[in-house]
């Protein structure tokens, strides 16, 4: 097989174009060789460029990079020459991918901090030396102006599944017009001593479907699914739905005790109706319980020493299995000792599963590197499967940052299937196992890019609805990505840290319940599912129409305008236009006025009127319309001076009421060229 090296520039009605360089024309460097589709670097002089890749930048376009690679080591002290490979680099470096000690790491160079490298992405995980590999990274451009949040997503990926994510908020990434190189970085000890195969260069965002394409098609990677497979349970076939997905669900059980049920269950997996096999079944196979609703069933392993002792759900109307693989797992991050720390749910022993009437209880404990206690709560009702987490961390010294929770996955809901996404007024995605929204399935609730708390995908009439009842409308992100014939759903929340302990111990627990729901039809009904618990539950509900506490004349507006202006001659127009809309639509009209205060003589938060602002107001009230001068409270521009031309009061005023993030850094929003910090409320 001839080893090609793929260079994929951009997608023209859904197809991917490509120019497809041979290995033979890579411009190799020092004593870097090729043979049998394989680029082999000594790590010491030798590294390729890749032709024609002069346009490949970190820019709005996006920019995906990924290569199969095989080390020959991988020590982990950063002090000696043999624990750096570069993957990918770029001429002057506009940014770097490759092993950094016992991390994977990503650097970008940021012209808008004078050349400064943005904030680097490191996993924790690296090749094991002699093996082959699939590593990858994303840099996705995104824009939620509204918010005044603007930058890029750093994604890197192992083995074809996302490892980190890093956000580089307000960051403008340097570029060049160089080639893109193969194993060099910065030279020296960052030079790779390796193999490098299989190497994909796209000048736009590859999903993550696309990138496990990649590893499962691959000539040297051989890790295709993290799914457990029980070769003994081959033997046993079954006949009716209910049993075949119960069957596939014990090759999450231990082999030995998960051969032993299914061999307890040879004669039931013969019956042809899932009423016949639920009742054959009975409670409970050697630990493993089945739990029958009226629209669900529920495979639970008592016995679970690690991990999630949920098998599986079913779908009893849809006769399907709904989730698989990661089943309302979940992943703490943080800091020991000020270094990365990830716990997975997975990896952590599970030391006890109570059931009860209304469903169970999970507890896992780990005490290393950290001292972690875990619990969820399941509750489960004739459609929907509710649960929480909390999360008591006993490590003094260990810093809880965030909670990824839930993670889980659905099948294929059918050949017409669509997944909804609340982003504004929310967005569907037919064929999303395959094919991704514009602007990405990743949002902030509550925001532009997540309106909701819930997401929906659904097929053939039948769907299944993922969202949280939390009253309080906590913040929370939001990811769906489509995978390997499937959809994978991810919530994450900051963790607060408490003023008196900055240092660690500090706990989490969720804010109200993640509810997985089956139901019937598409995406209106999803909303009311989500309507329904809203409207009883939510704090911020509205018990009683109208609104008492606003005024009349906003809740009988009717249309609202942005009115933006920068002299007098602008301002006077706008006044003009507002009239015109007054008279043609004969109803009052609202407007939001932007820049009607005296720039020149300070910035945010310093507002003096314009010196025809107050005249202007005056006569758009007496036209019978209304005005509002805009502000944000929240908000104090970093140079607040005249023109926005100096410090006047940020640093001896503002700055000690500003946001603090954990590291002590103060969270900025960006809007055109203008900075403005985040300030405390209140």
């Amino acid at each position: 097989m001839k080893f090609i090296l793929t260079i994929a520039s951009t997608l023209i009605a859904g197809i991917l174009c490509a120019t497809e360089i041979p290995l033979e024309t890579l411009i190799l460097h020092g004593k870097a060789g090729i043979s049998e589709g394989v680029l082999h670097l000594d790590g010491v002089n030798s590294y390729a460029q890749l032709p024609g890749t002069e346009a490949f930048n970190i820019d709005k376009n996006g920019l995906s990079l990924a290569c199969s690679v095989r080390l020959r080591k991988n020590l982990t002290d950063r002090k000696t020459a043999d624990s750096f490979d570069m993957f990918f680099s770029k001429g002057e470096l506009p940014f770097i991918f490759g092993r950094y000690g016992g991390s994977l790491y990503t650097n970008i160079r940021d012209s808008g901090k004078k050349n400064e490298f943005a904030a680097s992405a490191l996993t924790g995980r690296i090749p094991e030396a002699g093996v082959w590999t699939h590593v990858a990274v994303t840099f996705e451009h995104y824009d939620d102006h509204a918010q005044g949040d603007v930058g890029y997503h750093t994604t890197v990926f192992f083995n074809g599944d996302p490892v980190v994510r890093t956000k580089h908020r307000g960051l403008l990434p340097v570029t060049n017009q160089e080639l893109l190189e193969i194993g060099k970085g910065w030279g020296g000890v960052w030079y790779l001593e390796g193999e490098i195969a299989e190497v994909h260069a796209a000048r736009r965002v590859m999903n993550e479907a696309e990138i496990a394409a990649l590893v499962d098609s691959s000539r040297f990677v051989k890790v295709v699914s993290t799914k457990k497979v029980n070769p003994a349970l081959s033997k046993y076939k079954a006949l009716s739905p209910a049993a075949h997905w119960a069957l596939a669900s014990l090759n999450q059980v231990p082999a030995e005790r998960g051969t032993q049920i299914a061999e307890e269950l040879s004669e039931a997996f013969t019956m042809k109706e899932d009423t016949e096999f639920i009742k054959a079944f009975g409670a409970d196979r050697l630990g493993v319980v089945l739990i029958a609703r009226k629209e669900l069933l529920l495979l639970v392993d008592s016995k679970a020493d690690a991990g999630l002792p949920l098998l599986g759900i079913y779908d009893r109307i849809a006769k399907r299995g709904v989730l698989e693989d990661k089943l309302y797992s979940w992943t703490a991050k943080g800091l020991l000792d000020k270094k990365k720390l990830t716990i997975d749910s997975s990896e952590v022993r599970c030391t006890a599963v109570d059931f009860t009437e209304g469903g169970f209880t999970v507890t896992w404990e780990t005490s290393s590197p950290v001292n972690l206690k875990a619990q969820s709560v399941f509750t489960i009702a004739d459609t929907k499967v509710s649960a929480d987490l909390k999360i008591d961390n006993r490590s003094p010294d260990f810093t809880l940052l965030n909670v990824v929770f839930p993670q889980t996955r659905t099948a294929k809901a059918g050949d017409d299937d669509a997944l909804f996404f609340p982003y504004q007024c929310g967005v569907l995605v037919q064929n999303p196992t395959l094919n991704t929204f514009k602007y990405g399935q990743i949002g902030r609730y509550p925001g532009s890019t997540m309106t909701m708390q819930f997401s929906a995908y659904y097929g053939n009439g039948r769907g299944v609805f993922l969202g949280w009842e939390d009253p309080d409308g906590t913040a929370k992100n939001f990811q769906a990505v489509g995978k390997r014939g499937g959809v994978e759903f991810t919530w994450e929340q900051d963790v607060p840290i408490p003023l008196d302990s900055p240092d660690g111990g500090n706990d989490y627990a969720s804010p109200g319940k993640v509810s997985f729901e089956v139901y019937s039809g598409e995406w209106f009904e999803a909303c009311m599912i989500h309507k329904k618990w809203a409207l009883s539950k939510a704090t911020w509900r509205i018990n009683e129409l109208p609104r008492r506490d606003t005024p009349e004349w906003f809740r009988n507006m009717t249309v609202s305008l942005e009115i933006t202006s920068t002299n007098q001659e602008l301002a006077r127009l706008r006044y003009h236009q507002l009239m015109f809309l007054r008279r043609y639509i004969d109803l009052p009209l609202y407007g939001s006025w932007f820049l009607w205060y005296d720039i020149g003589k300070g910035s945010w938060p310093v507002f003096i009127p314009l010196p025809f602002t107050l005249d202007i107001c005056k006569d758009i009230h007496n036209g019978g319309c209304y005005v509002e001068p805009y502000i944000d409270s929240r908000l104090w521009d970093i140079l607040d001076g005249p023109h926005r031309k100096s410090d006047w009061r940020w640093s001896t005023h503002g700055k000690k009421f500003a946001v603090k993030l954990s590291d002590g850094s103060i969270p900025m929003e960006h809007y055109t060229a203008t900075t403005y910090a985040v300030m405390c409320p209140g």
